[in-house]
């Protein structure tokens, strides 16, 4: 584990009933860094992104974020702290999760409002700000019904950013687009990481982790196969089951 860790995940267990779906997970994330996950479906990184995210407990080990213990298995924790490093966290989910009654600047606002506890006004401007951010400047007055579902994953993206997180999760932001669509995310991620935030991204996208990932880390079963950079991970991993795994990606 490295001294200058955003996340820091140590011996991570979760159940759901008696399935064991992460098995020991020991992994960090440095600060700055963008750090993949990939792997099939039901092999645990959506459910270790919600741990991170607080979204979801945990039955062994332990997370950190930023320095502080947010949650370990058995142990109350000091609220306050946990509270305050968690909110240093955005996430961004596969389904839009967008207010379809309200436009897109008040999507915005309004998380403003009830987390950050900005005044309307105050809340509004810096919701035209993050809308910018994603290339959505002039769209606050439109519902969600009238942008295209990369626009709507664009003003997820901006209310999670207008929280001033130090961390950004994205959990398969792009696997309900179109290619077109995709390019339009996957340009706002690439300036996120040009930016030098510390994101943590399941995704199947490989051309992105190739391109902008420092490290890529394959999970099977709920379980670390194998990690390392993308040159070495998506082109010569040492692991028989990345290679499967690889292979019928391209072959999908």
């Amino acid at each position: 584990m490295t001294a200058d860790a955003s996340i820091v995940l140590e011996a991570l267990e979760k159940r759901y009933g008696g399935h064991l779906v992460l098995r020991g997970v020991d992994l960090s994330v440095a600060r700055g860094e963008v750090l993949v996950l990939i792997g099939r479906s039901g092999s645990g990184k959506s459910t270790l992104v919600r741990c991170v995210a607080g979204l979801a407990g945990i039955d062994g080990g332990r997370i950190e974020i930023n320095g502080v213990t947010v949650q370990r298995a058995g142990a109350k924790l000091a609220r306050a702290a946990t509270r305050r490093a968690q909110g240093q966290v955005g996430m961004v989910f596969q389904d839009f999760n967008l207010f379809p009654h309200l436009d897109a600047g008040r999507n915005v606002s309004l998380a403003l409002q009830k987390v950050r506890r900005l005044s309307r006004a105050d809340a509004t401007a810096e919701a035209a700000a993050a809308l910018a951010r994603v290339g959505l400047g002039t769209f606050g007055d439109r519902f969600p019904h009238q942008l295209s579902g990369g626009q709507q994953q664009r003003v997820a993206i901006a209310r999670a950013l207008a929280l001033k997180p130090e961390i950004m999760l994205f959990d398969e932001p792009t696997s309900a687009l179109d290619p077109e669509l995709k390019r339009e995310v996957l340009t706002v991620m690439r300036a996120l990481a040009e930016d030098g935030m510390t994101m943590l991204v399941v995704t199947h996208e490989m051309n992105f982790a190739r391109n902008v990932a420092d490290r890529v880390v394959f999970m099977d079963s709920g379980a670390v196969v194998e990690e390392g950079p993308p040159e070495t991970m998506l082109v010569a991993p040492r692991e028989e089951a990345t290679r499967v795994f690889l292979q019928d990606l391209v072959a999908a």
